[in-house]
């Protein structure tokens, strides 16, 4: 069966005025990270819901095209979703990833609510949620690498995360 692991939230494209090289939520670091996941794992599927932030159509086609480069068609990107029907979406993925280079408290409350497991950056408010090992799973932002093998260690560890996302 299919395992499906992704994201629902809107693209929002790097500052260049800032310094910035990719985008607020980091869908590259998912990008990537899933593309070692679907090498690894043939039952595994990415799923990247929502759209640019903006009108920023070309962040959203060069993160597509990241996505094509790094795991073939294995990863799906639905476009943006109606809130309604955005609220329901969780429900469809087996592991939630929300790895922002800075966030608030948001993207991982909605998965928690859906009993879907969850792994989150450590940054911001990010950790007043997600309490590593007992709500879900914190790694360090911007490493790929390390992400994935969390990916990994999670949808193979039976429904220990689904008991942790309903706590």
């Amino acid at each position: 069966a299919e395992i499906l692991v992704g994201s629902i939230s809107w693209m929002y494209p790097p500052r260049f005025c800032l310094g910035q090289r990719i985008g607020l939520k980091a869908h590259e670091d998912l990008i990537e990270a899933l593309g070692i996941v679907c090498r690894k794992d043939p039952r595994v599927r990415g799923v990247i819901a929502g759209s640019a932030w903006g009108g920023a159509d070309w962040y959203e086609h060069r993160l597509q095209g990241r996505a094509r480069k790094a795991a073939g068609d294995r990863i799906t990107f639905t476009g943006a979703l109606p809130f309604g029907e955005a609220k329901h979406a969780w429900h469809d993925l087996d592991l939630a990833v929300h790895v922002p280079i800075s966030e608030n408290c948001g993207g991982v409350i909605e998965p928690l609510l859906a009993c879907v497991p969850v792994i989150a950056s450590r940054v911001g408010g990010l950790r007043e949620v997600i309490f590593d090992g007992l709500t879900g799973t914190l790694v360090p932002p911007r490493d790929p690498e390390r992400l994935a093998e969390t990916i990994l260690r999670c949808i193979n560890g039976g429904d220990h995360g689904r008991r942790m996302a309903r706590r």
